[in-house]
């Protein structure tokens, strides 16, 4: 009787992890955790009599008033106004939420919570979009809906709470629009725009993608050198569509900062300091902003800052070469840290928990991308990682800029999964 029930257990389990977890479980489990840890976070920011948890939440919310209220977009350090600190893609987000529910951050949160159940449908579809097995998919969607450092990011009030699930289906549209290169234009002419609105969407979030245009054109010329049918004409009517795309959305923001403060600022007026942060003279690879009260630089307009950081950055790089190179090692450090930073505050146990959850996803997905290494689609899932990982050469090193780019990436995590399984079932057979 009791080999029966074992031999039951066994063939149940052989049969869920061979078909992978339910799509709407999974997606329904996702969002029960999702709603819990906004609640929690609520709770915790209400104690604490503020709407945010972390530094950057303050500039955001006042920018967001100012998009609800219809004024002028603004915020004042030092009583100098900053009219382009901040590119307004999330304050937007946050000011549609204030003109519904008003300065209340829950309803935020729990919209923040829906986007990312669309984020771990969207990686489902990413997967399959890259040819991956149903079984694969599915259990791509399931790291994700129980990535414990996904779900507690979601209902902060920081940029990447609405970045990262948008970035899935970023994606999911230039996987398709590679699979459809050499196609007619009508078949693919609307995916190109739209991939560019989405492009400028996270540009506007997350100023330091916009560059990432850069990597989405060589993607053309590469794809059309390896299938060996590179037009000229072919390319540049695929990077003129997704400039339009990206143009409709990025061009109020330029022609505004231009008409105010003089330049195009499509990235803000905040990459300076952002920079002069990670190679300053006392730079140790972590963030220290405190230089921004400094007299000599918090009196300046908000221009003139932007311009004598980034003056102080290009002449600390070149004084100073072989710092810069050590700094850059420390910074990478910190960025593929599998816990939080900073490591010196965080205890050994929790340092400990967070190695048994990263450091196995890692090898799962290094099994997937190993399976599917003569796939050419699945090597764009990484470039958002590699991207962001050599921006953070220069600019200061966390695991938080890791986490908010790794969502594309999750999708191996499944095919590392039937990897795994397989070579387990091997190994039981022969034993």
């Amino acid at each position: 009787m009791k080999s029966k029930f074992r031999l039951t257990i066994s063939r149940q389990f052989h049969q869920l992890i061979q078909a992978g977890p339910s799509l709407i479980l999974i997606l329904g489990i996702a969002f029960v955790l999702r709603i819990i840890a906004s609640v929690l976070v609520q709770v915790v920011a209400s104690r604490r009599g503020t709407v945010c948890l972390f530094g950057d939440t303050p500039i955001y919310w006042e920018y967001a008033k100012t998009i609800a209220s219809f004024s002028t977009y603004v915020v004042y350090q030092w009583d100098v106004p900053h009219y382009a600190l901040r590119t307004p893609g999330y304050p937007l987000w946050l000011a549609g939420w204030m003109v519904t529910f008003g300065e209340w951050a829950f309803p935020i949160r729990i919209g923040q919570s829906i986007l990312s159940l669309f984020g771990v449908l969207w990686l489902y579809q990413l997967a399959k979009e890259l040819g991956f097995s149903e079984t694969s998919a599915r259990w791509s969607a399931a790291f994700l809906a129980f990535d414990p450092f996904q779900i507690i990011s979601v209902p902060l009030l920081l940029t990447e709470s609405i970045f990262t699930p948008i970035l899935v289906i970023f994606m999911l549209y230039w996987v398709r629009i590679i699979k459809s290169y050499q196609k007619p234009l009508d078949r693919h002419a609307g995916f190109l725009i739209v991939f560019g609105i989405i492009q400028g969407l996270l540009s506007l979030i997350r100023p330091a993608w916009w560059p990432f245009l850069l990597v989405i054109y060589a993607s053309f010329v590469v794809w059309g050198l390896i299938d060996r049918q590179f037009h000229y004409k072919s390319l540049l009517r695929n990077i003129l569509l997704l400039q339009l795309g990206w143009s409709i959305i990025m061009a109020p923001w330029v022609i505004r900062n231009q008409l105010v403060i003089g330049q195009p600022a499509i990235g803000g007026t905040w990459g300076g300091a952002s920079l002069y942060d990670g190679v300053q003279p006392s730079a140790t690879g972590s963030s220290d902003m405190s230089f921004v009260a400094s007299p000599e630089f918090r009196d300046l307009s908000e221009t003139d800052q932007d311009n004598l950081w980034k003056s102080l950055s290009y002449r600390e790089i070149v004084k100073n070469p072989v710092r810069i190179a050590r700094l850059s090692v420390v910074k990478q450090l910190r960025f593929w840290s599998a816990w939080p930073n900073d490591s010196a505050k965080v205890p050994v146990v929790v340092k400990a928990i967070c190695g048994l959850i990263v450091w196995p996803v890692w090898g799962l997905m290094c099994c997937g991308l190993w399976k599917n290494r003569k796939n050419r689609l699945v090597y764009l899932v990484v470039l958002p990682l590699i991207f962001t990982a050599l921006l953070h050469l220069l600019f200061v090193g966390s695991s938080r800029y890791r986490m908010a780019v790794i969502l594309p990436s999750m999708v191996l995590t499944g095919e590392g999964m039937v990897v795994v399984w397989s070579m387990f079932r091997r190994e039981t057979q022969f034993s």
